[in-house]
């Protein structure tokens, strides 16, 4: 991860916080963290299975973002959300993919997932958002940047 974080120099990375029930959501999430750390490190080539990072430069990103996934246990708060309004029936039309997931007895997660969606909006003002949380404080040049809000 660190290698790909390098070659492709991301200035935001996103991923699953990973405190749900599927042990392979929390290896993610680790190897996503762990990634993100050693691709901001220098002289990994001097050390033993460093190679892996040879021909690279150290890259720091200017943030890590953690999406809430629906597999996860609920959020009480977030740090900002997404309005995803405009792309969410494409949204939906990818999730259906995962027929492993949303298919027979298993479908109705589909609507658990566009019910939270519409809460998040609903506290936003729009009609569906995702919510995400920030590994580090957020900090905006202009308090302008925030997009109006129903209760402020």
């Amino acid at each position: 991860m660190a290698r790909l974080i390098r070659l492709h120099k991301p200035r935001l990375v996103f991923t699953t916080a990973g405190s749900g029930v599927h042990p392979d959501h929390r290896a993610v999430t680790d190897i996503i963290v762990n990634g993100v750390f050693y691709a901001r490190l220098p002289k990994w080539e001097s050390i033993a299975e460093g190679e892996m990072l040879a021909g690279t430069e150290p890259h720091e990103i200017e943030r890590l973002f953690f999406g809430h996934c629906r597999m996860e246990l609920a959020w009480q708060s977030f740090d900002f959300a997404v309005d995803v309004t405009a792309v969410y029936e494409r949204k939906r039309e990818a999730l259906t993919v995962y027929e492993s997931v949303f298919s027979g007895s298993q479908a109705e997660l589909l609507d658990k997932y566009t019910a939270e969606d519409r809460y998040v909006g609903s506290l936003v003002g729009v009609r569906y958002a995702e919510a995400f949380k920030s590994r580090s404080p957020l900090l905006v040049a202009d308090p302008e940047a925030f997009a109006p809000s129903r209760f402020g």
